[in-house]
């Protein structure tokens, strides 16, 4: 609602251009089914790669983890307001015996100093999934012989296959290509999950409900072993969009990342071309805004 328009009016500002392919990976491709279904003026085209409209649809686990919903249960909260309550406990008890002692004259000051705790413990907060230490920690065991991890990449097809892209570069993505996750979004796409929807809860509007409200060319592209966006869960996309122009396309061999990193990333240029080729064909003359020049850096003024 408002990340994605304040990116658009820079691109929009620096190009003057008055509307753009949106190409997005993923969840960068969900928001742009998002977008699209709320306000599309902006946009020529839409390209979505390895992005469900339908998250969770055909593939059991995921349903069934979003179903438990582990990051909402009170369980989690329970357990850290124990951890919080005994350091707070252990700190209160270590202060009022280094009082206690300190009052002695005859123990040592250096005694006291050991006894006396530290600053009163933070607490503790379920706030973060910590998906980039886990993509770290996966990364250095990645197709590292004698390890259990390193041949799970050729019997799990779910993120990549490395018969379609070249390891080393897997790896480095692993290495930088994830943050925290905030607790928050995790369970919301869990709710997503559980009620088939995507929903804006802050503004009551379901994505999904209005995909048919997107009439710009759309090409939905993904890979035929990838499990988080297949024909299943890119099918309402597909048969609710009312796009006169409508790609709907697995590419062979490929998972979740290769798409965008691997062998294959070639047929995937060409599906974004011929889309664009084809919006700028049938859109309607309109002139484009001034282009806005970037002033100089000091460096480059002084130079």
């Amino acid at each position: 609602m408002f990340d994605l328009p304040a990116a658009i009016r820079e691109v929009k500002r620096k190009t003057g251009r008055r509307k753009m392919v949106y190409v997005g990976h993923s969840m960068g491709g969900m928001l742009g089914y998002g977008l699209a279904s709320w306000q599309q003026e902006d946009f020529l085209g839409l390209v979505t790669i390895g992005a469900p409209s339908d998250i969770g649809r055909g593939f059991p686990l995921i349903q069934m983890l979003a179903l438990v919903d582990l990051l909402g249960v009170p369980a989690v909260d329970a357990l850290l307001w124990e951890l919080n309550t005994a350091r707070k406990v252990s700190h209160a008890t270590r202060k009022r015996l280094a009082d206690f002692v300190e009052a002695l004259p005859i123990v040592p000051e250096t005694v006291v100093d050991k006894l006396t705790p530290n600053e009163e413990p933070a607490e503790l907060k379920f706030q973060v999934v910590p998906v980039d230490l886990l993509l770290r920690t996966v990364q250095k065991f990645f197709n590292r012989p004698g390890t259990l991890l390193g041949g799970i990449p050729k019997y799990i097809p779910l993120m990549w296959n490395p018969e379609r892209a070249n390891p080393e570069r897997i790896k480095s993505l692993l290495n930088i290509g994830g943050g925290p996750e905030p607790r928050a979004v995790v369970r919301q796409f869990a709710r997503w999950i559980r009620k088939d929807e995507l929903k804006c809860y802050k503004l009551n509007y379901d994505f999904k409900k209005n995909f048919d409200k997107i009439e710009i060319p759309v090409a939905i592209v993904f890979g035929d072993q990838d499990r988080i966006a297949d024909l299943k869960s890119t099918s309402s996309i597909y048969k609710n969009a009312r796009s006169n122009y409508l790609l709907w396309r697995p590419v062979k061999g490929n998972s979740h990342i290769d798409l965008t990193m691997g062998h294959d990333i070639r047929q995937i240029c060409y599906d974004i071309k011929n889309l664009a080729d084809y919006a700028l064909k049938h859109q309607h003359k309109e002139p484009s805004l001034p282009r806005v020049e970037e002033p100089p850096t000091p460096a480059q003024a002084a130079g």
